[in-house]
């Protein structure tokens, strides 16, 4: 290998290592991250020793000011750090501020190591979608394997155990689904033509999983990507009537899921009875319930505090007074909506720049005709809506992993 190809094989090294751990391993994200971040302090020198310490910051602001979307990456991170400046609690300050840190390294990491071929980049993403597949099959192991005690723990509103976060774990599952999709409509292939019966079998069984684990966030997510899929090619090529018909096969298929899968079964029959607890006054360790009161509980938090939030250090003691003040109980969730979290934790500051980045994403140069980029912007933006995704270290890394894969389909095109 040559020496000048020494840091761009790293990189896709290390990205890899990133795709591959972000089911199962944060530990190994995060390593990964930090060691793509040193690479870009290094270039490669045509004359005497080969390597060198990069000192582009010119050239690092003036490619960074081209991308926009990264651009507001950066700002959502300072939203967070500078937040500060009206916390009180700067322990928990500090923690945010390392929490966001992808916000500001992988922006920087990618926009050194771009551009990355097509064919480099389905190989990354195929790394990632099978360690989805290995990491399912022990958790179905797992699953079968206590089968009845699982059953009743679904009743109660317990997840199956899965690596990570199940939310997050589920959102990565239905953006796999949607990439297996779009190979298939594409017939893209690496060298041979029986890889898309590999791509297709791949598909059926991420379909099945997605609803044994019956996490509604990532089922959502998955109807939601396919929808907007679907609804692009229909709707260009103005075949209503198909359009209709597939609506309708979505309906049947998730109700025949409902009936046949003993797991979502339960979540649904779960979720049905959550809505006799609420009407009956009951709202505490229910779930859904506790989801939809963290959310108002964060709304009055932004009436109290409509420009600047309460500061990202002090989140917890603000939201933990309004659940005195208006439950008068000391159990609390924070707002469980990203849009209403940064609002009331960091301001308008933070909510422009999370709708910056949503519109950079998918709206700036056209991105939403891609297809692929509609749906997995759907499935990303559809947990915004009942989960502050971005105020964990495994939501962040999903959220710009599959957003980054999305840009640089843009660009690749």
């Amino acid at each position: 290998m040559q020496l000048k190809f020494i840091i761009p094989f790293l990189f896709l090294f290390l990205f890899s290592a990133f795709a591959f751990a972000l089911p199962w391993a944060m530990y190994v994200v995060s390593a990964s991250m930090v060691l793509m971040t040193a690479l870009c302090l290094f270039q490669y020198k045509p004359t005497g020793f080969p390597f060198g310490l990069n000192m582009g910051l010119k050239n690092t602001i003036r490619l960074l000011r081209k991308e926009p979307l990264f651009c507001w990456m950066i700002a959502y991170y300072f939203s967070f750090v500078i937040s500060g400046l009206w916390s009180e609690e700067y322990i928990e300050w500090g923690h945010y501020s390392r929490l966001m840190l992808p916000f500001l390294f992988l922006p920087i990491i990618f926009i050194h190591q771009s551009p990355i071929s097509s064919f480099k980049l389905n190989a990354v993403i195929l790394i990632g979608i099978i360690s989805v597949l290995i990491t399912s099959g022990f958790i179905l192991y797992d699953y079968f394997t206590n089968y009845e005690v699982y059953q009743l723990e679904i009743l109660k509103g317990k997840p199956i155990k899965t690596y990570i976060s199940h939310i997050r774990y589920s959102l990565i599952i239905a953006a796999s689904c949607m990439i297996l999709i779009h190979w298939l409509v594409v017939h893209w292939a690496f060298k041979f033509n029986w890889e898309k019966w590999v791509y297709g079998f791949c598909l059926l069984y991420l379909f099945i999983v997605i609803h044994i684990l019956s996490v509604k966030s990532g089922l959502l997510g998955l109807y939601i990507g396919v929808f907007l899929y679907m609804s692009y090619y229909m709707l260009l090529r103005k075949k209503y009537t198909i359009w209709i018909m597939c609506i309708i096969s979505m309906i049947i298929i998730i109700a025949s899921m409902i009936y046949f899968i003993p797991s979502l079964k339960h979540k649904y029959l779960y979720s049905i009875w959550q809505i006799g607890e609420w009407s009956r006054g009951k709202w505490l360790y229910y779930s859904d319930i506790e989801r939809w009161l963290s959310i108002q509980m964060g709304w009055n938090n932004i009436l109290d505090h409509p420009i600047l939030g309460t500061g990202i250090g002090d989140l917890k003691t603000s939201t933990d007074k309004l659940y005195m003040l208006h439950l008068n109980h000391k159990e609390f969730k924070l707002a469980h909506n990203q849009f209403i979290f940064s609002w009331a934790y960091c301001g308008l500051p933070s909510l422009f720049s999370l709708m910056a980045m949503i519109y950079y994403s998918l709206f700036s140069n056209a991105q939403w005709r891609n297809p692929l980029i509609l749906s997995l912007q759907g499935i990303l933006l559809s947990s915004f809506l009942y989960e502050a995704t971005l105020s964990s270290e495994i939501g962040i890394c999903v959220y710009l992993y599959f957003t980054i894969i999305g840009w640089m389909i843009f660009k690749n095109k």
